[in-house]
This record gives C-alpha cells, sequence and structure tokens, in this order.
C-alpha cells in the first residue's frame, strides 16, 4: 500500500504559497519599481503526534521581498522619476502613508503630482502642486528630490528609508508598501533622483518561468501520491466492509 507522507499536506500548501508568489512576479514584472517575492521552506516540529506516535514535521513556505533595486530605463517623459540608491516616494492614500518605487507620476484636475492610482505624492510640506501657466515640459527634479516648475520652487519630494528594517515593509497594492507601527521612516540620505527614467522590476522572467514549471511538477508528483493514497484506502475499506 502507498503510504502518504505526514507532511505531504503541508508540502502541497507550501508550493501555492511559491505559486502565488512566483504568479504574481510574473504578473507584476512590467510594473515600474516592482520588487519581487520570493519564498523559502523551513521544517518545524509540530505539538501533535503523527500516525508512527512521532511528533510530526510541517514544511513552512516563508514569503519575502528582494529589494535590489531595478534597472533604470530612460523614458525622457517629464512625469517619470526614479531613485538610484536606497530610500522610497511616500504616497498619501486615505488609509495613511505608503512607501513606493515607482516613479510614473501623473497631474490629477488640482495640478498635483499623483501615482497612477490616484494618490497624491508627498511632498515635504504637502501635496506639490504645478502652478497655473505652468507646463509639464517646464517641470524638473533635482537629484535631492527638489521640484520646480519655470525655475520657480514648488517644493520637495519626501524621500525615506529604512535602514536595516527595511524587510519589516508589508506589501500591499500597485507594488507599494506599508510600514509596521513600531518601524519609522527615516530621511533618505544614500538617494538620487534622476528624472526621464523609471526604475524597471527586479523580477527576472527567465528565472521565474524555471521556478513555475519546478513548482508544477512538484505540485504535480504529491497530488498522485495523495490521490494514489487515497485510493488504497478506499480499496481497503471496501474489502474489510464485505
Amino acid at each position: 500500500m502507498t503510504e502518504i507522507n505526514p507532511n505531504m499536506g503541508s508540502s502541497v500548501n507550501a508550493l501555492m504559497q511559491e505559486y502565488r508568489a512566483i504568479t504574481n512576479n510574473l504578473a507584476n514584472a512590467s510594473t515600474p519599481g516592482y520588487k519581487s517575492r520570493t519564498t523559502s521552506f523551513s521544517s518545524i516540529m509540530e505539538q501533535k503526534l503523527g500516525p508512527d506516535g512521532k511528533p510530526e514535521d510541517t514544511i513552512k513556505a516563508h514569503t519575502g521581498i528582494n529589494f535590489m533595486q531595478g534597472n533604470l530605463r530612460q523614458t525622457d517623459r517629464r512625469l517619470d522619476i526614479a531613485i538610484n540608491g536606497k530610500g522610497f516616494f511616500v504616497i498619501e492614500t486615505p488609509d495613511g502613508p505608503r512607501y513606493t518605487r515607482n516613479g510614473s507620476l501623473h497631474l490629477n484636475h488640482n495640478r498635483q503630482l499623483v501615482d497612477t492610482a490616484g494618490n497624491n505624492i508627498a511632498g515635504q510640506n504637502g501635496p506639490i502642486v504645478l502652478p497655473q501657466g505652468a507646463t509639464v515640459q517646464q517641470l524638473s527634479f533635482g537629484p535631492d528630490g527638489t521640484v520646480s516648475a519655470n525655475g520657480m520652487n514648488i517644493g520637495q519630494l519626501s524621500l525615506v528609508d529604512f535602514g536595516n528594517k527595511v524587510g519589516q515593509l508589508m506589501p500591499t497594492e500597485h507594488g507599494a508598501f506599508i510600514a509596521p507601527e513600531e518601524v519609522r521612516p527615516q530621511p533618505a540620505t544614500q538617494t538620487e533622483v534622476k528624472q526621464g527614467f523609471q526604475e524597471a522590476s527586479n523580477v527576472g522572467i527567465t528565472q521565474e518561468l524555471v521556478k513555475l514549471i519546478t513548482v508544477n511538477r512538484l505540485y504535480e508528483a504529491n497530488m498522485k501520491i495523495i490521490s494514489k493514497s487515497g485510493e488504497n484506502t478506499k480499496s481497503i475499506l471496501n474489502v474489510a466492509m464485505g
């Protein structure tokens, strides 16, 4: 009879978690500033006994974020800005601040700088507004985040960093991140703003496709074992019940 490994169910769940991370990476491969999800696995001892009377090992999947900088791609679009180095732009949302590397900006009907979802890009003194009479072609971003229009200073981008606590940021919608209450942003000091550039995602498409094939094969192999075990159990029950 084919016996099912006690940790087979947890293995399938871990593979499904990795599958979700891979497909999310592939779906966002062309999203500016997107940071790829990574998956690691560990085996922990559960506080329950398996069929052999011994504590069960359970495979756990842990999803993290790869914050490595993506390539900077020149677009020459005046409202495209990229961060070269560490740090994040700050987005003001109805649910509080969010942090992003996506510098694909737009103007809303109030002539404020906003992200692709319509949220204000935070300036150090509030929203950054393009004055009436000034055009997008007259808009300039300095390396330190200063913003000017037609030679007049109109604001300073809020640029922040989280140092060695960056790994505690939690992903949210549109490739942005939210910080736990205990993690406080600090002014970014190793940051250069480049106008007319977009930071590409750091997703390695070929690598993700290879991982996707591997995960699919492992998942199918696990499901075959589980299915075979179920068939054997059913056959034994049928014989026992006459």
